[in-house]
């Protein structure tokens, strides 16, 4: 097991991360949790490194390659202010009314395209 993952290294890696991002999707883990699994699976590293066997530390590293991408995925999609609309939303729609002030006007760049909508 140990040769075929230090052989194709970047797909065992990819696989690690894309099982973090799952599980960050799934899992409800704060940040502090998956950062000390990081800093762990680290330190872990830099110990076992030295030995013979190296499948510890391959394992330590996909872990810790998990462990980014659920970190990641936390950062990214899970982290969002107060007053964000997505507080206020749920899975099942809803008629809602916004009130407000009109800051800027909008326009359109000129392009050659048709409108978003158009058919044509």
């Amino acid at each position: 097991m140990t040769k075929r993952l230090l052989s194709s290294p970047i797909i065992a890696v990819a696989v690690a991360f894309m099982a973090g991002i799952l599980l960050g999707h799934y899992l409800a883990l704060p940040d502090i949790t998956v950062l000390i699994v990081s800093l762990l699976s680290l330190a872990g590293i830099v110990v076992t490194l030295r030995r013979r066997t190296k499948i510890i530390p391959v394992l330590l590293i996909l872990l810790l390659w998990t462990s980014l991408g659920l970190l990641s995925y936390h950062v990214r999609y899970q982290r969002c202010p107060q007053d964000d609309i997505v507080r206020y939303s749920s899975d099942q729609p809803i008629l809602v009314r916004l009130q407000g002030q009109v800051l800027d006007d909008s326009h359109w760049a000129q392009s050659s395209r048709p409108w978003p909508s158009d058919p044509s």
